[in-house]
Formats: C-alpha cells, sequence, structure tokens
C-alpha cells in the first residue's frame, strides 16, 4: 500500500495497492483504494492491513482500513481486479478492528473467513458470517487470534480487548468458530 502522490504523503484519497514481481521487484499492477469516510483521526486514517487467503483454490488479497471508529474491508482476485468492498460505520453494532486480521477457513467450507476485529467476514461476499458479542461490545481488540485445539481438531477465536468493558462484556474472550462465547475473564 502506498501513495500515488509522493509530493502529497497524507493524501488518504491517492492510496493504492500495488502487485510487484516475486522475482524483480517490478511493479505488475497498482490499483486505487476504495474511499475512506472523512473526518477520522490520523490513527485510522492511516491504518493499513493486508493479508491474503483463499477460496476454492483461488487467491484473495484483502486490504482493511481503520481500526477504532469507521472501518473499511476490500477483497482483489489475484489479479487486483475489485471483488467487493465494505464500509462499516461507527454506528454499526459489534466492535472494531483489532490491530491485526486474521484469515483462515475456520468453518472448514472451502472459502476463507476474514477476521476484522471480532467479525467473521466471508471473503468472497464481504458479508458477516457472525460477529462475536454482536450488541454488547462496540469497543476494539487489541489481539484476535485463531486458535486449533489439537485435540479436537475444532477452532476458536481468541480475543483481549482494551477497556472500558461495557457490563455484561469481558476483556479476555475465548469464542467457538460460530462467534459463541466458551468463556471469558
Amino acid at each position: 500500500i502506498s501513495n500515488g502522490t509522493p509530493d502529497m504523503p497524507f493524501n488518504k484519497d491517492a492510496m493504492e495497492v500495488t502487485a510487484l514481481s516475486g522475482e524483480t521487484g517490478e511493479v505488475i499492477r497498482s490499483a486505487r483504494l476504495p474511499w475512506f469516510p472523512g473526518n477520522q483521526t490520523m490513527s485510522d486514517t492511516f491504518r493499513y492491513l493486508i493479508n491474503g487467503g483463499y477460496s476454492h483454490g483461488r487467491p484473495r488479497l484483502v486490504t482493511s482500513q481503520g481500526c477504532y471508529h469507521e472501518l473499511t474491508i476490500h477483497a482483489w482476485q489475484g489479479n487486483l481486479e475489485p471483488l467487493w468492498q465494505r464500509h462499516i460505520p461507527n454506528s454499526e453494532p459489534g466492535c472494531r478492528a483489532s490491530h491485526m486480521t486474521s484469515v483462515l477457513d475456520i468453518d472448514r467450507d472451502g472459502r476463507d473467513e476474514v477476521f476484522l476485529g471480532e467479525r467473521c467476514i466471508d471473503i468472497d461476499t464481504g458479508q458477516d458470517k457472525w460477529v462475536a458479542d454482536r450488541d454488547n461490545y462496540h469497543g476494539h481488540s487489541d489481539v484476535v487470534m485463531p486458535t486449533l485445539d489439537h485435540r479436537t481438531g475444532d477452532w476458536f477465536l481468541y480475543t483481549c480487548r482494551e477497556f472500558p468493558w461495557p457490563e455484561g462484556s469481558r476483556g479476555v474472550v475465548m469464542f467457538d468458530a460460530h462467534g459463541r462465547e466458551v468463556w471469558g475473564y
């Protein structure tokens, strides 16, 4: 992710994602990142995460912007052709993003899911499959880590949240592969 106008390094309207050749480092293709809502803090505006994933063997690139308030997330096909984009306004229920974005096929359907905070997003459509603690927690999780129980083969989602926690929410929580709380403290 870079800025297409080097003379204006903080121009959020000119940000682009660029694919480079692994062999030569030459630019293969660039694409402009979709719009990010105005009136955001620098910490939100210039917080980018980029991940790779798959859907039935087809590569997907996922880019996201924002962390504490407004969020945008985008998926690209392997050639940087846009697949979908989504704006998650601060008014939408559920937690905000985290300092990391995990991608894995948590439900084993052949398509990876993207974890933007505690939000499990379908990599092909950009729609929520589930949002953990959707109606109680609207804050920000520092850590969101998929965790495999090697004894059972079941996936879980471990989260560690920033303060404050509203009544009914917890700071360290483990969710199952469907977003249901297993335990929390």
